[in-house]
């Protein structure tokens, strides 16, 4: 079995299902980028979600006008929040990755899981 994220559901299944397996990890494990600014936007309902994406789009696209040579993403929104943490990881490590600076939002509703 190969994957570049494995929640830990899958690893225990392929423990469970192989004989004597071997883990090749590469880099550090579940670990954001230090260059990545995280913040968590709690909201009330999903409504506000559209509402808080379209407020963030508004200002990205002014940013981008601003300076026509944008080539790197700085933005990563998670509209729901990821179920396992290594989804967390992998999709906000899509700018860090380049060692430039980004920010990676996750929206949060109360009817969501924490």
């Amino acid at each position: 079995m190969f994957s570049a994220t494995f929640p830990k559901t899958m690893e225990a299944f392929a423990r469970k299902s192989l004989y004597n397996p071997i883990e090749v990890t590469v880099g550090v494990r579940s670990i954001v980028c230090k260059d990545i600014i995280q913040n968590e936007v709690i909201l009330d309902d999903e409504d506000q979600k559209y509402l808080q994406l379209l407020e963030l789009l508004g200002i990205s696209i002014s940013t981008t006008r601003l300076n026509s040579y944008v080539t790197n993403l700085i933005l990563v929104v998670n509209y729901d929040c990821p179920n396992h943490y290594e989804d967390y990881v992998h999709r906000s490590g899509r700018m860090g990755r380049t060692g430039n600076m980004g920010y990676a939002d996750t929206f949060i509703t109360p009817t969501q899981e924490r």
